[in-house]
């Protein structure tokens, strides 16, 4: 048997697996789509590798705990997930965009009754 007549066993037999698991977890739709040949965004791709690599979940939904792992950051599962980073504004600031606000509410009103 030829290598590619190999990769292509692997593939219809991953496609397969895939299709009869039973496991609802982000990942699952984002692996069939690049078994299909479909392309996928960078995080698609990060969830279907997720979804793969942990076995499909058969375990639960957990966190791998693979820290040193490229796509850690995107595992949709984790147990400490990033915070996102929160502008805190300053008293002059909050004023500022009021007063912005103010004037946009104003043009509109303005705009509307001509």
């Amino acid at each position: 048997m030829t290598l590619t007549a190999n990769i292509l066993i692997i593939y219809e037999t991953e496609t397969r697996e895939v299709k009869m698991s039973r496991t609802l977890a982000r990942g699952r739709k984002e692996l069939e789509k690049h078994l299909n040949g479909e392309r996928l965004t960078t995080t698609q791709a990060a969830l279907a590798k997720c979804y793969s690599c942990m076995g499909e979940y058969c375990d639960g939904k957990v966190d791998c705990k693979i820290e040193g792992c490229p796509l850690y950051q995107y595992m949709p599962y984790r147990d400490n997930p990033p915070q996102k980073n929160k502008k805190t504004l300053s008293k002059e600031q909050i004023e500022a965009v009021a007063s912005n606000m103010a004037k946009a509410r104003a043009s509109k009103l303005a705009l509307n009754n001509t």
